[in-house]
C-alpha cells in the first residue's frame, strides 16, 4: 500500500513528537516543548493549505525541528 502525502507529514509529526516527549527537564522546559510541537502542527497545516506538497511539509517541519532541537540542547546543556 503506498503511503498519501498526508501521512507522511503525520509520520514527520509523529517522529518529532516521540523525540520532544522524550526530552527531559523541568516544567519551563516541557512547557516549551509542548508549545514549539503546537507550533509546528500549526505551521504543518498552514503549508498545506497554501498548497504545498505534504512531503515538502514534512522536510520543512522536520527542518525547523532540528533547529530547535540543537537551541534546546544547548539551553538545557547551560543550566
Amino acid at each position: 500500500m503506498t503511503q498519501t502525502s498526508t501521512d507522511k507529514t503525520q509520520d514527520a509529526l509523529g517522529a518529532i513528537k516521540v523525540q520532544l516527549d522524550a526530552t527531559e527537564g523541568g516544567s519551563v522546559v516541557r512547557d516549551s516543548v509542548k508549545r514549539h510541537y503546537e507550533n509546528l502542527e500549526r505551521l504543518a497545516a498552514g503549508l498545506r493549505k497554501l498548497g504545498i506538497d505534504d512531503r515538502e511539509v514534512g522536510e520543512n517541519i522536520t527542518q525547523v525541528f532540528h533547529e530547535y532541537e540543537r537551541e534546546l540542547t544547548n539551553y538545557i546543556a547551560s543550566r
